[in-house]
């Protein structure tokens, strides 16, 4: 048997933020993620960090890190923990079900899109919202990555297929608007499209919750589900959850985006 003082549940870049902040301050720290590290709506995104946090040092402090041991495999154990810190994406929802909770959480599955290598040509990052959902950018390696918001279409049943599926109609009409807003890339041939599970906390919460559900006993377990941001502020939201761990408290003001707000919603 397992045991360990907290529990993390979540293999993305948040749960991975927020473990390396509890290790950092020697909190005997597992994380457990039911899949592959980075892989769900972390690693299906476009990677647009909408603050401009360097992309290089966000990467490297917190994904490969050599503070983490990691354990790979499908193995099942029982796992003693003082505190389990909830940090499931999409998933939450879940995962609280097992403590027979809930929050008001929403899945949003998304897609992106990927282009051929193409000489120069764009040196921002160019983002449309209302009618003209964009989001535009090309790599250093050349290739445009297109997105925007657009939906993907998740299976009825999901145990049949454990992948969000991409939609042509989708990939039409962000494509359209891509081309609209650069015509330069209308005879660029598309290499690959994917689409990830995101969360919603609502339409105007666009950084999430965060907090300690109290509803489960005192100091016991702890919910952090990022918004529509949650690629660029997980570093952000991942330090503040190891604060409330252990400290109790966060050092930024965390009550508009406090879990209690959340339930009491309901």
């Amino acid at each position: 048997m397992d045991s360990t003082d907290v529990l993390i549940v979540g293999g993305g870049v948040l749960g991975c933020a927020t473990a390396y902040y509890l290790a950092c301050r020697g909190v005997d720290v597992l994380l457990i993620e039911r899949g592959v590290v980075n892989r769900e709506a972390s690693g299906a995104n476009a990677g647009t960090l909408h603050m401009q946090i360097p992309a290089f040092h966000f990467r490297s402090q917190y994904l490969e890190s050599s503070i983490f041991a990691q354990r790979q495999g499908d193995f099942r154990t029982t796992i003693r923990a003082k505190r389990i810190v909830v940090v499931a994406g999409a998933q939450t929802r879940q995962v609280m079900g097992l403590f027979g909770l809930d929050l008001p959480i929403l899945p949003h599955p998304l897609q992106v899109m990927v282009t051929v290598p193409q000489a120069p040509l764009l040196r921002h990052l160019l983002q449309h919202a209302g009618s003209r959902h964009l989001s535009l950018r090309q790599t250093q390696s050349g290739t445009f990555l297109i997105g925007g918001g657009w939906p993907g279409f998740e299976p009825a049943d999901r145990r049949s297929s454990s992948r969000v599926e991409v939609t042509y109609r989708s990939l039409l009409a962000n494509a359209a608007v891509a081309i609209d807003v650069v015509p330069a890339l209308s005879d660029v041939p598309l290499i690959r499209a994917w689409a990830g599970m995101t969360s919603s906390t609502g339409r105007w919460n666009r950084v999430g919750f965060i907090g300690e559900d109290r509803r489960a006993g005192q100091r016991k377990l702890f919910v952090v589900v990022a918004g529509g941001w949650g690629f660029t502020l997980s570093p952000v939201l991942g330090r503040l959850a190891a604060e409330l761990v252990v400290e109790g408290s966060a050092s930024l003001d965390i009550e508009p985006f406090s879990l209690e707000r959340a339930v009491a919603r309901m």
